[in-house]
């Protein structure tokens, strides 16, 4: 079982519980978590996702971040899909909301970083940014060495060990 929290900043009292369990579901409860009642289904299975976001300055507009992205306008109760497979790389694992500017949202999946400074309705990719998530390395015997990896869902690469001669 999965649980994500989002407390609203705007208002505390507020708190989103994005749950895995036999029934899944988003959660919410107004009185900081004595209370609690179902107020709709979430997006997909959360799994190892299970995050949800508050919107610094509205309580009732919602992110869920897992393979794609989805916002609530209504507090849970109903979901449109924000970030499909084809606009931003998926599989989201991070996401920050400005707190003075809601519309400024950052985005870390698996193929880097995206930024938005529309509330999602345009994304681009931060290309100068380094990043990746490789899950195996290695090396060769070659002097100097090679480095080889397996780059999550972005195929395999290699690169010299050092770059200067």
């Amino acid at each position: 079982m999965a649980c994500g929290l989002a407390i609203s900043p705007s208002k505390p009292n507020v708190v989103y519980a994005l749950v895995e369990a036999k029934e899944n579901g988003i959660y919410r409860s107004d009185d900081g978590g004595s209370k609690w009642r179902k107020v709709g289904a979430n997006g997909d299975r959360p799994f190892y996702f299970a995050e949800i976001y508050c919107d610094p300055k509205n309580e009732n507009r919602l992110y869920n971040i897992f393979s794609r992205v989805h916002r609530s306008e209504d507090g849970g109760k109903t979901w449109s899909e924000l970030l499909d497979y084809d606009h931003v790389h998926p599989d989201h694992h991070a996401f920050w909301i400005h707190p003075e500017d809601p519309s400024f949202i950052i985005n870390g999946n698996d193929g880097g970083v995206a930024i938005s400074r529309d509330r999602g309705r345009k994304w681009s990719y931060a290309e100068t940014l380094p990043l990746g998530q490789f899950y195996h390395i290695n090396v060769d015997n070659e002097m100097p060495y090679n480095v080889y990896g397996g780059l999550q869902d972005n195929g395999s690469w290699r690169g010299p060990a050092y770059t200067w001669q």
